[in-house]
Protein backbone atom coordinates (compact mmCIF):
# COMPACT_ATOMS: atom_id res chain seq x y z
CA UNK A 1 0.00 0.00 0.00
CA UNK A 2 1.23 3.65 -1.09
CA UNK A 3 1.93 6.19 1.64
CA UNK A 4 -0.37 8.44 0.20
CA UNK A 5 -3.17 5.48 0.28
CA UNK A 6 -2.02 4.83 3.80
CA UNK A 7 -2.46 9.35 4.98
CA UNK A 8 -6.07 8.93 3.20
CA UNK A 9 -7.21 6.14 4.93
CA UNK A 10 -5.57 7.21 8.36
CA UNK A 11 -7.77 10.62 7.62
CA UNK A 12 -10.91 9.28 6.48
CA UNK A 13 -10.67 7.09 9.80
CA UNK A 14 -9.83 10.32 11.96
CA UNK A 15 -12.44 12.31 10.56
CA UNK A 16 -15.35 9.12 10.76
CA UNK A 17 -14.24 9.02 14.31
CA UNK A 18 -14.60 12.79 14.81
CA UNK A 19 -18.36 12.80 13.21
CA UNK A 20 -18.90 9.61 15.46
CA UNK A 21 -17.96 11.15 18.95
CA UNK A 22 -19.48 14.35 17.76
CA UNK A 23 -22.69 13.25 17.18
CA UNK A 24 -22.88 10.73 20.38
CA UNK A 25 -21.82 13.52 22.89
CA UNK A 26 -24.57 15.75 21.31
CA UNK A 27 -27.26 13.34 20.77
CA UNK A 28 -26.60 12.37 24.55
CA UNK A 29 -27.27 16.06 25.42
CA UNK A 30 -30.40 16.35 23.54
CA UNK A 31 -32.03 13.42 25.44
CA UNK A 32 -30.75 15.25 28.61
CA UNK A 33 -32.32 18.47 28.05
CA UNK A 34 -35.86 17.30 29.29
CA UNK A 35 -34.44 15.74 32.14
CA UNK A 36 -32.74 18.97 33.03
CA UNK A 37 -35.52 20.90 32.75
CA UNK A 38 -37.84 18.62 35.01
CA UNK A 39 -35.33 20.49 37.90
CA UNK A 40 -34.08 23.51 36.77
CA UNK A 41 -36.25 26.70 36.07
CA UNK A 42 -36.10 27.95 32.06
CA UNK A 43 -34.17 31.34 33.84
CA UNK A 44 -31.84 28.56 35.18
CA UNK A 45 -31.47 27.13 32.26
CA UNK A 46 -30.82 30.29 30.03
CA UNK A 47 -28.29 31.16 33.20
CA UNK A 48 -26.26 27.61 32.03
CA UNK A 49 -26.20 28.91 28.43
CA UNK A 50 -24.75 32.38 29.56
CA UNK A 51 -22.30 31.17 31.57
CA UNK A 52 -20.67 29.45 28.44
CA UNK A 53 -21.00 32.31 26.49
CA UNK A 54 -19.07 34.56 28.78
CA UNK A 55 -16.34 31.99 29.11
CA UNK A 56 -15.67 31.22 25.12
CA UNK A 57 -14.38 34.75 25.39
CA UNK A 58 -11.39 33.25 27.64
CA UNK A 59 -11.28 30.00 25.19
CA UNK A 60 -10.28 32.57 22.44
CA UNK A 61 -6.93 33.46 24.18
CA UNK A 62 -6.03 29.69 23.19
CA UNK A 63 -7.55 29.23 19.66
CA UNK A 64 -4.33 30.34 17.61
CA UNK A 65 -2.32 28.78 20.32
CA UNK A 66 -3.79 25.29 20.19
CA UNK A 67 -3.33 25.55 15.93
CA UNK A 68 0.16 26.23 16.56
CA UNK A 69 0.77 23.30 19.23
CA UNK A 70 -0.49 20.98 16.32
CA UNK A 71 1.58 22.22 13.89
CA UNK A 72 4.77 22.32 15.72
CA UNK A 73 4.36 19.33 18.09
CA UNK A 74 4.09 17.35 14.18
CA UNK A 75 6.78 19.40 12.52
CA UNK A 76 9.14 18.78 15.39
CA UNK A 77 7.90 14.67 15.44
CA UNK A 78 9.00 14.30 11.72
CA UNK A 79 12.40 16.02 12.39
CA UNK A 80 12.73 14.12 15.89
CA UNK A 81 13.60 16.97 18.07
CA UNK A 82 11.72 16.36 21.05
CA UNK A 83 13.98 18.57 22.93
CA UNK A 84 11.81 21.08 20.75
CA UNK A 85 8.01 19.90 22.10
CA UNK A 86 9.49 19.92 25.76
CA UNK A 87 10.53 24.12 24.92
CA UNK A 88 7.49 24.48 23.49
CA UNK A 89 4.64 22.96 25.69
CA UNK A 90 7.01 24.12 28.73
CA UNK A 91 6.44 27.77 27.50
CA UNK A 92 2.73 27.48 26.37
CA UNK A 93 1.86 26.25 29.87
CA UNK A 94 3.96 29.25 31.32
CA UNK A 95 2.11 31.80 29.03
CA UNK A 96 -1.87 30.34 29.65
CA UNK A 97 -0.89 30.33 32.80
CA UNK A 98 -0.57 33.86 32.56
CA UNK A 99 -3.19 34.89 30.60
CA UNK A 100 -5.53 32.47 32.55
CA UNK A 101 -5.28 34.38 35.70
CA UNK A 102 -5.84 37.67 34.20
CA UNK A 103 -8.89 36.62 32.89
CA UNK A 104 -10.28 34.82 35.91
CA UNK A 105 -8.96 38.02 37.64
CA UNK A 106 -11.29 40.43 35.57
CA UNK A 107 -13.90 37.79 35.44
CA UNK A 108 -14.17 38.96 39.39
CA UNK A 109 -13.97 42.44 39.51
CA UNK A 110 -16.59 42.38 36.28
CA UNK A 111 -19.01 40.03 38.16
CA UNK A 112 -21.60 42.63 39.47
CA UNK A 113 -21.48 44.62 36.09
CA UNK A 114 -22.32 41.26 33.96
CA UNK A 115 -25.60 39.96 36.13
CA UNK A 116 -26.99 43.20 35.91
CA UNK A 117 -26.06 43.13 31.82
CA UNK A 118 -27.91 39.87 31.64
CA UNK A 119 -30.63 40.87 34.22
CA UNK A 120 -30.20 38.08 36.64
CA UNK A 121 -33.01 38.56 39.05
CA UNK A 122 -32.05 39.35 42.64
CA UNK A 123 -33.06 36.03 44.22
CA UNK A 124 -30.61 34.43 41.25
CA UNK A 125 -27.48 36.69 41.33
CA UNK A 126 -25.56 34.36 44.82
CA UNK A 127 -25.93 31.48 42.46
CA UNK A 128 -25.15 33.16 39.15
CA UNK A 129 -21.91 34.60 40.39
CA UNK A 130 -21.10 30.59 41.77
CA UNK A 131 -21.75 29.72 38.87
CA UNK A 132 -19.63 31.98 36.53
CA UNK A 133 -16.48 31.95 38.76
CA UNK A 134 -17.18 27.96 39.28
CA UNK A 135 -17.20 27.56 35.54
CA UNK A 136 -14.57 30.07 34.97
CA UNK A 137 -12.21 28.33 37.15
CA UNK A 138 -12.32 25.03 35.66
CA UNK A 139 -12.05 26.30 31.94
CA UNK A 140 -9.51 27.76 32.39
CA UNK A 141 -7.54 24.96 33.98
CA UNK A 142 -8.75 23.11 30.84
CA UNK A 143 -7.59 25.75 28.79
CA UNK A 144 -3.90 25.51 30.71
CA UNK A 145 -3.54 21.60 30.91
CA UNK A 146 -5.62 20.96 27.61
CA UNK A 147 -2.38 21.47 25.68
CA UNK A 148 -1.48 17.64 26.31
CA UNK A 149 -4.88 16.74 23.84
CA UNK A 150 -2.91 19.55 21.04
CA UNK A 151 0.23 17.47 21.61
CA UNK A 152 -1.91 14.00 21.20
CA UNK A 153 -3.32 15.76 18.10
CA UNK A 154 0.10 16.42 16.74
CA UNK A 155 0.85 12.84 17.29
CA UNK A 156 -2.33 12.04 14.99
CA UNK A 157 -4.11 9.65 17.37
CA UNK A 158 -7.66 11.40 17.29
CA UNK A 159 -9.03 8.09 17.41
CA UNK A 160 -7.95 8.19 20.91
CA UNK A 161 -9.18 11.26 21.89
CA UNK A 162 -12.48 10.90 20.55
CA UNK A 163 -13.25 7.23 22.73
CA UNK A 164 -11.34 9.44 26.05
CA UNK A 165 -14.19 12.87 25.20
CA UNK A 166 -17.19 9.23 25.12
CA UNK A 167 -16.48 8.11 28.01
CA UNK A 168 -16.49 11.18 30.19
CA UNK A 169 -19.21 12.54 28.30
CA UNK A 170 -21.18 9.35 29.88
CA UNK A 171 -19.51 9.67 33.15
CA UNK A 172 -20.85 13.44 33.13
CA UNK A 173 -24.66 12.27 32.06
CA UNK A 174 -24.93 10.01 34.76
CA UNK A 175 -23.18 12.61 37.54
CA UNK A 176 -25.95 15.09 36.09
CA UNK A 177 -28.75 12.71 36.54
CA UNK A 178 -27.86 11.74 39.98
CA UNK A 179 -26.97 15.05 41.71
CA UNK A 180 -30.21 16.50 39.62
CA UNK A 181 -32.36 13.89 41.12
CA UNK A 182 -30.37 14.91 44.62
CA UNK A 183 -31.71 18.07 44.35
CA UNK A 184 -28.52 19.35 43.80
CA UNK A 185 -29.85 21.38 41.41
CA UNK A 186 -27.74 24.10 38.94
CA UNK A 187 -24.68 23.32 40.66
CA UNK A 188 -25.15 19.45 40.68
CA UNK A 189 -24.31 20.65 36.62
CA UNK A 190 -21.30 22.45 37.73
CA UNK A 191 -19.95 19.45 39.68
CA UNK A 192 -20.57 17.32 36.96
CA UNK A 193 -18.62 19.56 34.71
CA UNK A 194 -15.50 19.67 36.41
CA UNK A 195 -15.97 16.05 36.80
CA UNK A 196 -15.70 15.69 33.00
CA UNK A 197 -13.06 18.12 32.88
CA UNK A 198 -10.46 17.05 35.18
CA UNK A 199 -11.06 13.39 34.26
CA UNK A 200 -10.15 14.57 30.55
CA UNK A 201 -7.40 16.41 31.69
CA UNK A 202 -5.92 13.48 33.75
CA UNK A 203 -6.13 10.62 30.67
CA UNK A 204 -4.69 13.70 28.15
CA UNK A 205 -1.43 13.80 30.64
CA UNK A 206 -1.46 9.72 30.95
CA UNK A 207 -1.89 9.78 27.14
CA UNK A 208 0.99 11.84 26.29
CA UNK A 209 3.48 11.31 28.73
CA UNK A 210 3.23 7.48 28.35
CA UNK A 211 3.39 8.26 24.26
CA UNK A 212 6.65 10.23 24.45
CA UNK A 213 8.27 8.90 27.23
CA UNK A 214 11.32 11.97 26.39
CA UNK A 215 8.46 14.32 27.23
CA UNK A 216 9.74 16.89 30.30
CA UNK A 217 7.50 20.19 31.27
CA UNK A 218 9.92 22.94 33.51
CA UNK A 219 9.78 26.84 33.55
CA UNK A 220 13.85 26.35 32.45
CA UNK A 221 12.57 25.66 29.11
CA UNK A 222 10.60 28.77 28.33
CA UNK A 223 11.77 29.86 25.08
CA UNK A 224 11.06 33.65 23.45
CA UNK A 225 11.70 31.47 20.53
CA UNK A 226 8.21 28.98 20.99
CA UNK A 227 6.77 31.98 22.34
CA UNK A 228 6.54 34.09 19.04
CA UNK A 229 5.35 30.12 17.56
CA UNK A 230 2.61 30.11 19.50
CA UNK A 231 1.26 33.76 19.82
CA UNK A 232 2.65 35.54 16.82
CA UNK A 233 2.10 32.77 14.31
CA UNK A 234 -1.96 32.42 16.02
CA UNK A 235 -2.65 35.61 15.10
CA UNK A 236 -3.76 35.93 12.25
CA UNK A 237 -6.18 32.92 13.34
CA UNK A 238 -7.19 34.45 16.44
CA UNK A 239 -8.38 37.44 14.43
CA UNK A 240 -10.97 34.89 12.33
CA UNK A 241 -11.73 33.54 15.43
CA UNK A 242 -12.18 36.13 17.70
CA UNK A 243 -15.01 37.69 15.29
CA UNK A 244 -16.55 33.83 14.64
CA UNK A 245 -16.71 33.40 18.43
CA UNK A 246 -18.22 37.09 18.83
CA UNK A 247 -21.15 36.59 16.28
CA UNK A 248 -21.64 33.39 17.75
CA UNK A 249 -22.37 34.54 21.10
CA UNK A 250 -23.81 38.32 20.26
CA UNK A 251 -27.23 36.72 20.12
CA UNK A 252 -27.75 35.06 23.37
CA UNK A 253 -25.81 38.55 24.82
CA UNK A 254 -28.76 40.40 22.75
CA UNK A 255 -31.16 38.28 23.91
CA UNK A 256 -30.67 38.12 27.86
CA UNK A 257 -29.95 41.79 28.30
CA UNK A 258 -32.82 43.11 26.47
CA UNK A 259 -35.54 40.37 26.59
CA UNK A 260 -34.05 38.35 29.98
CA UNK A 261 -33.12 34.81 30.77
CA UNK A 262 -36.27 33.12 29.95
CA UNK A 263 -36.37 34.18 26.33
CA UNK A 264 -32.59 32.86 26.33
CA UNK A 265 -33.67 29.85 27.58
CA UNK A 266 -36.57 29.33 25.33
CA UNK A 267 -33.81 30.26 22.34
CA UNK A 268 -31.12 27.43 23.71
CA UNK A 269 -34.08 24.76 23.53
CA UNK A 270 -34.98 26.20 19.76
CA UNK A 271 -31.17 26.35 18.16
CA UNK A 272 -30.45 22.74 20.15
CA UNK A 273 -31.51 20.55 17.30
CA UNK A 274 -30.33 23.05 14.67
CA UNK A 275 -26.73 23.32 16.10
CA UNK A 276 -26.27 19.64 16.57
CA UNK A 277 -27.00 18.99 13.20
CA UNK A 278 -24.38 22.07 12.63
CA UNK A 279 -21.73 20.42 15.08
CA UNK A 280 -21.82 16.98 13.83
CA UNK A 281 -21.76 18.34 9.56
CA UNK A 282 -18.59 20.11 11.11
CA UNK A 283 -17.02 17.54 11.96
CA UNK A 284 -16.13 16.86 7.98
CA UNK A 285 -14.47 19.72 7.95
CA UNK A 286 -11.04 19.12 9.11
CA UNK A 287 -9.54 17.45 6.35
CA UNK A 288 -10.03 20.57 4.02
CA UNK A 289 -7.41 22.63 5.10
CA UNK A 290 -4.40 19.88 4.97
CA UNK A 291 -5.69 18.85 1.23
CA UNK A 292 -5.49 22.35 0.31
CA UNK A 293 -1.71 22.98 2.02
CA UNK A 294 -0.93 19.98 0.26
CA UNK A 295 -1.87 21.13 -3.36
CA UNK A 296 -0.81 24.23 -2.67
CA UNK A 297 -2.55 26.29 -5.90
CA UNK A 298 -1.38 27.51 -8.79
CA UNK A 299 -2.47 31.28 -9.17
CA UNK A 300 -2.29 33.03 -12.77
CA UNK A 301 0.05 35.80 -11.92
CA UNK A 302 1.36 34.84 -8.67
CA UNK A 303 0.33 38.41 -7.45
CA UNK A 304 0.41 39.60 -3.77
CA UNK A 305 -1.68 42.33 -2.81
CA UNK A 306 0.30 44.64 -0.90
CA UNK A 307 -0.94 45.82 2.25
CA UNK A 308 -2.44 49.34 0.65
CA UNK A 309 -4.21 47.04 -1.61
CA UNK A 310 -5.83 44.90 0.63
CA UNK A 311 -6.61 47.68 2.89
CA UNK A 312 -8.74 49.11 -0.02
CA UNK A 313 -10.23 46.03 -0.98
CA UNK A 314 -11.13 45.66 2.98
CA UNK A 315 -12.77 49.54 2.93
CA UNK A 316 -14.68 48.97 -0.23
CA UNK A 317 -16.47 45.75 1.44
CA UNK A 318 -17.12 47.16 4.75
CA UNK A 319 -18.78 49.95 2.71
CA UNK A 320 -20.97 47.62 0.76
CA UNK A 321 -22.10 45.91 4.22
CA UNK A 322 -22.53 49.06 5.80
CA UNK A 323 -24.94 50.61 3.23
CA UNK A 324 -26.25 46.84 2.96
CA UNK A 325 -27.15 47.35 6.89
CA UNK A 326 -28.51 50.35 6.44
CA UNK A 327 -31.21 50.13 3.60
CA UNK A 328 -33.55 48.16 5.80
CA UNK A 329 -32.88 49.82 9.04
CA UNK A 330 -33.58 53.14 7.46
CA UNK A 331 -37.18 52.02 5.96
CA UNK A 332 -37.74 50.58 9.74
CA UNK A 333 -36.96 53.71 11.33
CA UNK A 334 -39.60 55.54 8.98
CA UNK A 335 -42.40 53.11 9.05
CA UNK A 336 -41.93 53.20 13.29
CA UNK A 337 -42.19 57.26 12.68
CA UNK A 338 -38.76 56.80 15.07
CA UNK A 339 -37.52 59.27 13.14
CA UNK A 340 -39.39 62.41 11.23
CA UNK A 341 -40.05 62.87 8.55
CA UNK A 342 -40.74 59.43 7.46
CA UNK A 343 -40.16 60.12 3.40
CA UNK A 344 -36.75 61.16 4.00
CA UNK A 345 -35.76 57.80 5.81
CA UNK A 346 -37.82 56.06 2.50
CA UNK A 347 -35.79 58.30 0.31
CA UNK A 348 -32.39 57.57 2.24
CA UNK A 349 -33.47 53.75 2.65
CA UNK A 350 -33.93 53.37 -1.70
CA UNK A 351 -30.63 55.39 -1.67
CA UNK A 352 -28.83 52.67 0.12
CA UNK A 353 -30.04 49.83 -2.01
CA UNK A 354 -28.43 52.08 -5.04
CA UNK A 355 -25.21 53.20 -3.34
CA UNK A 356 -24.86 48.87 -2.05
CA UNK A 357 -25.32 48.15 -5.61
CA UNK A 358 -22.86 50.44 -7.23
CA UNK A 359 -20.04 49.29 -4.90
CA UNK A 360 -20.91 45.72 -5.47
CA UNK A 361 -20.32 45.96 -9.40
CA UNK A 362 -17.15 47.82 -8.35
CA UNK A 363 -16.27 45.01 -6.62
CA UNK A 364 -17.06 42.36 -8.83
CA UNK A 365 -14.86 44.41 -11.55
CA UNK A 366 -11.63 44.55 -9.53
CA UNK A 367 -12.30 40.59 -8.66
CA UNK A 368 -11.91 39.51 -12.30
CA UNK A 369 -8.86 41.79 -12.49
CA UNK A 370 -6.89 40.21 -9.44
CA UNK A 371 -5.07 36.91 -9.30
CA UNK A 372 -7.55 33.68 -9.91
CA UNK A 373 -6.29 30.59 -9.08
CA UNK A 374 -5.72 28.44 -11.93
CA UNK A 375 -5.28 25.27 -10.07
CA UNK A 376 -7.99 22.54 -11.37
CA UNK A 377 -7.16 20.35 -8.79
CA UNK A 378 -8.35 22.73 -5.98
CA UNK A 379 -10.74 24.03 -8.00
CA UNK A 380 -12.08 20.25 -7.68
CA UNK A 381 -11.75 20.31 -4.17
CA UNK A 382 -13.72 23.35 -3.81
CA UNK A 383 -16.75 22.32 -5.90
CA UNK A 384 -16.49 19.02 -3.93
CA UNK A 385 -15.98 20.07 -0.96
CA UNK A 386 -19.28 22.59 -0.93
CA UNK A 387 -21.55 19.76 -2.42
CA UNK A 388 -20.35 16.67 -0.35
CA UNK A 389 -21.18 18.88 2.48
CA UNK A 390 -24.45 20.17 1.20
CA UNK A 391 -25.65 16.80 0.57
CA UNK A 392 -25.17 15.97 4.03
CA UNK A 393 -26.69 19.26 5.34
CA UNK A 394 -29.50 19.05 3.08
CA UNK A 395 -30.38 15.55 4.65
CA UNK A 396 -29.82 16.65 8.42
CA UNK A 397 -31.44 20.13 8.21
CA UNK A 398 -34.64 19.64 5.99
CA UNK A 399 -35.66 16.88 8.15
CA UNK A 400 -35.76 19.00 10.95
CA UNK A 401 -38.28 21.78 9.49
CA UNK A 402 -41.33 19.51 8.72
CA UNK A 403 -41.26 17.56 12.32
CA UNK A 404 -39.82 21.01 14.45
CA UNK A 405 -43.28 21.53 16.19
CA UNK A 406 -43.52 17.32 17.45
CA UNK A 407 -40.00 16.99 17.72
CA UNK A 408 -39.95 19.70 20.66
CA UNK A 409 -43.40 18.43 22.45
CA UNK A 410 -41.74 14.90 22.30
CA UNK A 411 -38.32 16.34 23.14
CA UNK A 412 -39.64 18.92 26.37
CA UNK A 413 -43.03 18.47 26.54
CA UNK A 414 -45.85 20.90 26.16
CA UNK A 415 -45.04 24.54 26.76
CA UNK A 416 -42.10 25.01 23.92
CA UNK A 417 -44.12 25.63 21.06
CA UNK A 418 -42.25 29.62 20.95
CA UNK A 419 -39.10 27.35 20.30
CA UNK A 420 -40.56 25.40 17.09
CA UNK A 421 -40.05 28.72 14.99
CA UNK A 422 -36.99 29.27 16.45
CA UNK A 423 -35.84 25.86 15.17
CA UNK A 424 -36.85 26.28 11.12
CA UNK A 425 -35.29 29.17 10.92
CA UNK A 426 -31.81 28.58 12.06
CA UNK A 427 -32.09 24.63 10.26
CA UNK A 428 -32.52 26.82 6.98
CA UNK A 429 -30.03 29.00 7.92
CA UNK A 430 -27.46 26.66 8.68
CA UNK A 431 -28.29 24.16 6.26
CA UNK A 432 -26.61 27.12 3.68
CA UNK A 433 -24.00 28.37 6.04
CA UNK A 434 -22.17 24.81 6.81
CA UNK A 435 -21.13 24.78 3.11
CA UNK A 436 -18.95 27.92 3.99
CA UNK A 437 -17.03 25.85 5.94
CA UNK A 438 -14.56 24.22 3.73
CA UNK A 439 -14.83 26.31 1.71
CA UNK A 440 -12.35 28.44 4.56
CA UNK A 441 -10.28 25.78 5.44
CA UNK A 442 -9.49 25.50 1.84
CA UNK A 443 -8.46 29.98 1.82
CA UNK A 444 -6.54 29.33 5.00
CA UNK A 445 -4.44 26.42 3.26
CA UNK A 446 -3.26 28.13 0.76
CA UNK A 447 -2.70 31.36 2.66
CA UNK A 448 -5.46 33.45 1.58
CA UNK A 449 -7.26 33.95 5.05
CA UNK A 450 -8.24 37.72 4.25
CA UNK A 451 -10.89 36.17 1.72
CA UNK A 452 -13.04 34.67 5.19
CA UNK A 453 -12.20 38.16 6.75
CA UNK A 454 -13.78 39.40 4.28
CA UNK A 455 -17.12 37.65 4.64
CA UNK A 456 -16.72 37.51 8.53
CA UNK A 457 -16.77 41.69 8.16
CA UNK A 458 -19.85 41.35 6.20
CA UNK A 459 -21.81 39.19 8.74
CA UNK A 460 -20.23 41.01 11.70
CA UNK A 461 -21.49 44.52 10.42
CA UNK A 462 -24.85 43.02 9.50
CA UNK A 463 -25.52 41.56 12.84
CA UNK A 464 -24.72 44.82 14.79
CA UNK A 465 -27.35 46.58 12.57
CA UNK A 466 -30.10 44.40 12.27
CA UNK A 467 -30.15 42.42 15.46
CA UNK A 468 -30.83 45.00 18.15
CA UNK A 469 -33.21 46.61 16.27
CA UNK A 470 -35.45 43.46 15.19
CA UNK A 471 -34.80 42.27 18.89
CA UNK A 472 -36.16 45.62 19.97
CA UNK A 473 -39.05 45.77 17.55
CA UNK A 474 -39.88 41.85 17.25
CA UNK A 475 -38.90 40.37 20.60
CA UNK A 476 -37.42 36.92 20.13
CA UNK A 477 -38.41 36.19 16.62
CA UNK A 478 -36.67 39.60 15.98
CA UNK A 479 -33.93 38.49 16.77
CA UNK A 480 -34.04 34.63 14.85
CA UNK A 481 -34.88 36.44 11.62
CA UNK A 482 -31.94 39.02 12.19
CA UNK A 483 -29.64 36.21 12.16
CA UNK A 484 -31.23 34.49 9.46
CA UNK A 485 -30.93 38.02 7.50
CA UNK A 486 -27.21 38.60 8.06
CA UNK A 487 -26.21 35.09 8.44
CA UNK A 488 -27.62 34.07 4.09
CA UNK A 489 -26.46 37.74 3.07
CA UNK A 490 -23.07 37.41 4.26
CA UNK A 491 -22.94 33.61 2.76
CA UNK A 492 -24.08 34.56 -0.60
CA UNK A 493 -21.14 37.33 -0.71
CA UNK A 494 -18.69 34.77 0.66
CA UNK A 495 -20.15 32.44 -2.54
CA UNK A 496 -19.72 35.65 -5.00
CA UNK A 497 -16.17 35.93 -4.27
CA UNK A 498 -15.49 32.69 -3.97
CA UNK A 499 -16.42 31.47 -7.17
CA UNK A 500 -14.42 34.16 -9.09
CA UNK A 501 -11.31 33.11 -7.36
CA UNK A 502 -11.87 29.46 -8.07
CA UNK A 503 -13.48 30.30 -11.79
CA UNK A 504 -16.66 29.39 -11.30
CA UNK A 505 -19.98 30.27 -12.63
CA UNK A 506 -23.69 30.75 -10.86
CA UNK A 507 -24.99 27.96 -13.31
CA UNK A 508 -22.44 25.01 -12.40
CA UNK A 509 -22.38 25.89 -8.65
CA UNK A 510 -26.02 26.07 -8.38
CA UNK A 511 -26.38 22.75 -10.34
CA UNK A 512 -23.76 20.78 -8.58
CA UNK A 513 -24.69 22.16 -4.91
CA UNK A 514 -27.65 23.64 -4.70
CA UNK A 515 -30.11 20.97 -7.19
CA UNK A 516 -28.71 17.74 -5.14
CA UNK A 517 -31.26 19.23 -2.41
CA UNK A 518 -34.40 18.00 -3.89
CA UNK A 519 -34.10 14.65 -3.23
CA UNK A 520 -34.13 14.97 0.37
CA UNK A 521 -36.73 18.25 -0.02
CA UNK A 522 -38.85 15.15 -1.58
CA UNK A 523 -39.04 13.51 1.32
CA UNK A 524 -39.46 16.67 3.44
CA UNK A 525 -42.44 17.24 1.50
CA UNK A 526 -43.96 14.01 2.25
CA UNK A 527 -43.28 13.73 5.68
CA UNK A 528 -44.96 17.44 6.53
CA UNK A 529 -48.07 16.04 4.99
CA UNK A 530 -48.27 12.82 6.66
CA UNK A 531 -47.93 14.93 9.85
CA UNK A 532 -50.54 17.15 8.95
CA UNK A 533 -52.98 14.11 8.43
CA UNK A 534 -51.76 12.58 11.87
CA UNK A 535 -53.76 13.37 15.27
CA UNK A 536 -51.49 15.05 17.75
CA UNK A 537 -50.86 13.13 20.95
CA UNK A 538 -49.36 12.37 23.94
CA UNK A 539 -45.39 12.40 24.42
CA UNK A 540 -44.29 8.96 23.69
CA UNK A 541 -46.88 8.92 20.52
CA UNK A 542 -44.79 12.07 19.58
CA UNK A 543 -41.26 10.82 19.96
CA UNK A 544 -42.26 7.12 17.93
CA UNK A 545 -44.10 9.47 15.16
CA UNK A 546 -40.70 11.83 14.92
CA UNK A 547 -38.70 7.72 14.91
CA UNK A 548 -41.01 6.75 12.23
CA UNK A 549 -40.94 10.00 10.04
CA UNK A 550 -36.92 9.77 10.12
CA UNK A 551 -37.04 5.81 8.56
CA UNK A 552 -39.38 6.94 6.42
CA UNK A 553 -37.68 10.04 6.12
CA UNK A 554 -34.04 8.08 5.10
CA UNK A 555 -35.97 5.09 3.20
CA UNK A 556 -37.29 7.74 0.85
CA UNK A 557 -33.72 9.91 0.77
CA UNK A 558 -31.16 7.79 0.39
CA UNK A 559 -32.03 5.88 -2.67
CA UNK A 560 -32.95 9.27 -4.69
CA UNK A 561 -29.61 10.52 -3.66
CA UNK A 562 -27.78 7.35 -4.75
CA UNK A 563 -29.82 7.04 -7.95
CA UNK A 564 -30.24 10.42 -8.94
CA UNK A 565 -27.61 12.71 -7.38
CA UNK A 566 -24.26 10.44 -6.66
CA UNK A 567 -21.96 9.76 -9.40
CA UNK A 568 -20.09 6.81 -10.13
CA UNK A 569 -17.10 7.63 -8.49
CA UNK A 570 -19.05 9.32 -5.88
CA UNK A 571 -20.87 6.52 -5.09
CA UNK A 572 -17.70 4.03 -4.91
CA UNK A 573 -16.15 6.79 -2.34
CA UNK A 574 -19.57 6.12 -0.01
CA UNK A 575 -19.20 2.61 -0.51
CA UNK A 576 -15.99 2.26 0.35
CA UNK A 577 -16.85 3.79 4.23
CA UNK A 578 -19.27 0.78 4.65
CA UNK A 579 -18.12 -1.58 7.86
CA UNK A 580 -16.21 -4.34 6.50
CA UNK A 581 -19.04 -6.98 7.45
CA UNK A 582 -21.21 -4.61 5.25
CA UNK A 583 -18.66 -4.93 2.20
CA UNK A 584 -18.42 -9.13 2.45
CA UNK A 585 -22.29 -9.06 2.45
CA UNK A 586 -22.81 -6.82 -0.54
CA UNK A 587 -20.27 -9.18 -2.09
Amino acid sequence: MSTTTVKKDSMAHNSAAGIIATAIYLCSRLFLTPYVLLYLSLEEFGLWSICFVILSYAALGAFGVNTAYIKYTAEYLRADKPEKINSLYSTGLICMFAVCTVFILCLYLLLPFLLDLFKVQEELKPLAGFMLMGTAFIFCLDLTLGCFKCLIEGMQRLVVINKLQTITSFLEIGIILLLLYLGAGLKGMLYAYILRTCCNIIGYLIISFRSMPSLHISPLLFSREHYRQLFVYGGKMQVLGGIAMFLSSLDRMIISSMIGLAAAGMFEIGRKFPYTAKSVSGAAFGAFLPRAAHLGGKWEREEILSPGQRLRNYLEIILLALFLAATPVLAWLGAMALVEPAVLMYGLSICSALAAFRVSRNIRRKSLHQDRLKDEELRKLYMSGIRHINILNFILFLFLVPVAHVLLRAWVGEGYDEGAPILICLALTYMIHQGTGPVGLIFRGIDRSGRELEYLLVQLILVLAWLPAATYQYQLMGTVLAIMASTLTATLFFFWRSNVVFRVGWGEFCKKTVLPGLAPLTGACLIYGLLLILPDSGRLVDAAKVIGCGILYLGITIPLIWKLVLAPDEQEVALSMLPSFLKRKNA
